[in-house]
């Protein structure tokens, strides 16, 4: 089941023609690296707080919310002051309220001060995706930044801020330099001054499904499969602008199929064209639309040949792609020429496994490379751990943006994630190579000295799955010489035979 989502504020704290934005600590869980409004979730003591003019107690929790978030982010105090309080005063009361030693309640003892919620303008309410880890019920609300405040951040949580103009951080984000949280993009992309026309183009943008953007010509469709847990989505990713290409079209049921190919069609303007179906391998969900969306779209597959043959037959053209080859994607977001997806064979989660790489920013589209949410299973039915390191320790070294992974959220600080896993594995043969004796050993049994049962269940589904891991490690050792089989029993090379 998803996590369900928790009740979150954000707000746009506006001054003339500009709106405050704030970049996120890479060290969050969520929308690490990324730029947004101030805000946050939802404490059990903003709903005791007093607001007034609030039109029910949800609406009053949330600007209370909104109140504390945005003064522990950025020191500017949205209540109604009833004394004014000087710098030194106001220093001492965040810090007092981040370090925990005061809630809200005492700040506005502090400031005299009340909260009024007509005050805060509700402009949009938005829910993160069911694919995610981390889900919110956030809204959104507007206001003026109150005279004379000047934000300021103290690192922690966020750790750098900026006054922009919606199309100044737009045109930003469109050359590289500024990675925008999703929702905030769309915000940006509709924004009026008019607080109604902004409402009414939210609402319009409501309507229609998700669209998870967060680098420029990149939108990630997830779409439910019957994947292997923590994941419950198999992420399509769709690159380009006028000549697009859809990577994994993955959609099994024909309800995700609907979705799928309603936001491609909402995604495609007017003059643009889809120009192929990519398929990065052939595991099952990654590849239950690949023939209907080439045939919706009358477009050729490109996949590598190890793959092709392991998939069924598509219509029309089939693409072979093999690594160096390159597929144009015409001009770039921010107007570049020579715009490009450049193919690499990374193959060891999968014999054919495709990733690509767009010229421009860098995004890496790496399939099951890497996820965000968990290591990735090597299976030693189809898969080969020595190749899938080498192939990991290779993007990780190649890695300059964005990766999006098969599964989960994106990664601003994409080759950090590379790196994070190659190092993960390496933990992980350390400890193999330490559960192996002389003594031959059965894989249940080696399986307990790697995975204790304090980190996985004794039985069960994923006692199995780490098995199944475990066989890959052990089927690596071996082939490099470091461990050695007989009997059904595993031991450290040039040990005693069973």
């Amino acid at each position: 089941m998803p996590a369900p989502p928790r009740p979150a504020v954000s707000v746009m704290l506006t001054r003339g023609e500009t709106v405050l934005l704030v970049r996120r600590s890479p060290r969050l869980r969520a929308f690490a690296n990324l730029w947004a409004f101030p805000g946050g979730t939802v404490s059990a003591g903003d709903s005791a707080i007093p607001v007034n003019g609030a039109p029910d107690a949800e609406t009053a929790a949330r600007v209370a919310a909104g109140v504390r978030e945005v003064f522990e982010e950025t020191g500017v105090f949205l209540g109604t002051a009833g004394r004014a309080v000087g710098p030194a005063a106001t220093d001492d009361l965040r810090r007092r309220l981040l370090a925990g030693e005061i809630g809200l309640r005492e700040v506005l003892e502090g400031f005299d001060a009340e909260v009024e919620a007509p005050r805060f303008c509700e402009v949009e309410a938005l829910t993160t995706p069911e694919s995610a880890p981390y889900r919110f019920d956030t809204r959104f609300f507007r206001l003026p930044l109150p005279d004379g405040a000047e934000p300021s951040v103290w690192p922690g949580e966020i750790v750098d801020q900026a006054m922009l103009a919606p199309e100044t951080a737009l045109a930003r984000w469109r050359h590289g330099a500024m990675a925008l949280a999703p929702p905030i993009l769309g915000l940006l992309e509709r924004w009026s001054p008019d607080d109604a026309v902004f409402r009414a183009r939210n609402r319009d943008e409501g309507r229609l499904p998700p669209a998870v953007r967060y680098s420029p010509g990149i939108a990630v469709i997830p779409c439910r499969t019957r994947t292997l847990p923590p994941a419950t989505h198999t992420n399509a990713v769709l690159v380009g602008t006028s000549d697009r290409y859809l990577v994994d079209p993955a959609a099994e049921t024909p309800a995700e199929r609907a979705m799928l190919f309603g936001m491609v069609d909402r995604l495609l303007g007017p003059s643009d064209r889809l120009a192929g179906v990519l398929v990065t391998h052939h595991h099952p969900d990654h590849i239950g639309s690949v023939a209907a969306a080439a045939s919706r779209y009358g477009v050729p597959v490109g996949a590598h040949p190890e793959t092709f043959a392991r998939i069924p037959p598509a219509p029309g053209e089939a693409r072979p792609l093999a690594e160096g080859d390159s597929l144009d994607l015409g001009e770039a977001p921010d107007g570049s020429p020579g715009w490009r997806l450049d193919v690499r064979f990374v193959p060891g989660h999968a014999p054919g496994h495709l990733a690509f790489v767009e010229s421009r920013y860098g995004a890496m589209v790496a399939g099951d490379m890497v996820s965000s949410l968990s290591s990735i299973l090597i299976s030693p039915e189809d898969g080969d751990l020595g190749h899938y390191m080498e192939s990991l320790r290779r993007l990780a070294a190649e890695c300059r943006g964005i990766v999006y992974p098969g599964h989960g959220v994106p990664v601003v600080a994409g080759a950090d994630l590379l790196r994070s896993q190659v190092r993960h594995r390496e933990a992980r043969e350390r400890s193999l190579l330490e559960a192996l004796d002389t003594k031959p050993a059965a894989l249940a049994t080696i399986g307990l000295r790697v995975y204790p049962t304090s980190e996985v269940p004794r039985r069960g589904p994923v006692r199995r799955l780490a098995e199944v891991a475990l066989t890959s490690g052990l089927l690596k050792l071996e082939r490099e010489g470091r461990a050695r089989q007989r009997g059904g029993k595993w031991s450290v090379s040039g040990g005693a035979t069973a």
